[in-house]
């Protein structure tokens, strides 16, 4: 079975709930542009999290990327499977597309994709970024909130030829990155050079 068999199996048990399960992030993203995408990230929407697991115990081995983020995995499987989480970390189930989308650093990367019907729901304007090559935050505050996104708006303007839009550099020009990991901004500089032109 594919990833994505996996994460169709996985959006139809989720749907038996009352739940939906999206696509989101780069791998929507990239489908967009149409690049190859190796990492799938799912967003589950409608359902808790001990019931989320339990789901996926029916499809496969669950891993935990860390219990803290709520991001699960299964085995064998190139999937990143969570639940939207509000303002302070917390999963939050019902939180909806519009706030679970405002979380996001970029619009182009707040775009998600029903993973069964394949409609895409796009609250700040991420595909017309992508026809513009534009980069723009989706949210000063939620932007502000990981410093990391300085770097990723600069490695995703190197690969893509993007431009970045000026509000957005500005807001980039005031967030203090000091006190990042040497390790989390080497990612994002590794992206950039190996993936870029």
């Amino acid at each position: 079975m594919t990833d994505l068999e996996t994460a169709k199996q996985i959006a139809q048990l989720v749907e038996a709930q009352g739940g939906c399960a999206y696509f989101v992030g780069g791998c929507v993203r990239d489908k967009l542009l149409g690049c190859p995408c190796k990492d799938i990230d799912i967003e589950i929407h409608g359902i808790p999290g001990e019931k989320l697991r339990e789901l996926l115990g029916e499809v496969g081995t669950v891993l935990e990327h860390g219990r803290s983020f709520g991001v699960y995995g299964l085995a064998g499987r190139g999937l990143d499977i969570s639940l939207p989480r509000d303002d302070n970390g917390c999963e939050a189930h019902n939180i909806g597309t519009f706030e679970a989308a405002r979380r996001r650093d970029l619009t182009l990367n707040s775009i998600m994709e029903n993973v069964l019907t394949g409609q895409l729901t796009d609250r700040f304007g991420g595909r017309e970024d992508i026809e513009r090559k534009l980069l723009r935050r989706v949210d000063d505050d939620t932007f502000a909130s990981d410093p990391l996104r300085v770097f990723r708006t600069a490695q995703l303007a190197a690969r893509y030829g993007f431009s970045v839009e000026e509000e957005t550099l500005d807001l980039c020009r005031k967030i203090d990155v000091s006190q990042l990991a040497g390790e989390r901004v080497m990612g994002e500089i590794s992206k950039a050079l190996l993936r870029s032109e």
